[in-house]
Formats: structure tokens, sequence, C-alpha cells
């Protein structure tokens, strides 16, 4: 169908037809898909087969009755590091379109899942502990003070690379 409609654009030529098909089929692979790329992406994926494999039971909808505070912390939690390992596994392939502008917003939503992803992981083990010890507190204060030097410092990022540049 593709190379029909080559066809018809490029005046029926099959030389210039071939020679486009593979230039689009080298675009694809050296810039879509290239090889850095999948090396790349083939772990993140693996990670996120193996955390739904794991966390099934967990990340499936659960009836009401069923649900503690820990358990909807814990699923929250659950659910961030799958955006995270999406976005992990997605930047491979955006970085390899050399894309800056793309790259860059990329990354810094990719650093910004990873400082919510740890804000969670921190009121989940609150919840769990379900203990207001100086611990707690600690780590209460922590997640907070992360994710918001976190989010100040790709704001930051934007005027001046300080944490990445592309």
């Amino acid at each position: 169908m593709l190379r029909d409609l080559l066809r018809t654009i490029l005046c029926r030529s099959r030389d210039t037809v071939a020679f486009l098909i593979a230039q689009l089929r080298k675009l694809w692979y050296n810039y879509i898909v290239g090889k850095s790329a999948m090396d790349y992406a083939s772990i993140g994926i693996i990670a996120l087969l193996v955390h739904i494999i794991i966390n099934y039971d967990m990340l499936k909808r659960t009836k009401e009755q069923q649900k503690s505070s820990s358990h909807v912390a814990y699923k929250i939690f659950l659910f961030c590091v799958l955006a995270f390992y999406l976005f992990d596994l997605l930047w491979g392939f955006i970085y390899n379109l050399q894309i800056p502008l793309l790259s860059y917003i990329w990354t810094e939503l990719y650093f910004g899942v990873v400082a919510v992803t740890v804000f969670f992981w921190t009121r989940f083990v609150i919840t769990y502990i379900q203990k207001d010890t100086v611990f707690t507190t600690l780590l209460k204060y922590a997640g907070i003070i992360f994710l918001g030097f976190e989010f100040l410092i790709l704001v930051a990022n934007l005027f001046f690379p300080i944490m990445f540049y592309i």
C-alpha cells in the first residue's frame, strides 16, 4: 500500500520508490529503533515486565472493603514505579530521535517522575509503619523536602544547566 502510494506520487518511478523505501527503513532503524535505543530499552522492558508480574495482584482493581490505608499508599507507589519504568524505557527512543527540545522536555519529566516516586515511597513507609516516631517524622519531611528541592532544581535547570544538559 505504501509502495503504491509512493509510486503514484513519484510518477511511477520504481528506482525512486525503492530508494525512498530504503531511506525510510534506514531512518526507522537508525533514529527511531536504533541499536543503542533498543539495548537501552530492553532492560527497561524486562524491568517493567518483572514489575507487572510480581505486583500484578496489587496493581489490579481491588474491592473497596479490602483497601487499607497502607494498601492504597503501596498501590500509588507501585503505579509511580510503573510510570518511572515507562519514562525510562521511552527515554532511549526519544533521545535517539536526536531532537534536543523533545529530549530536554522528556528528561525534565523523567526527573519529575523520579521525585514523585521517592515522595510516594516515603508516604507508603509512613503509612505502613503506622506509628508516630522520630523516623517517620524525618521521613515525612525528607520526602517533602526532596520533592520540593527536585522541582526547584528542575525549574532552575531551565535557565542554568545544573542537573543535566542536552
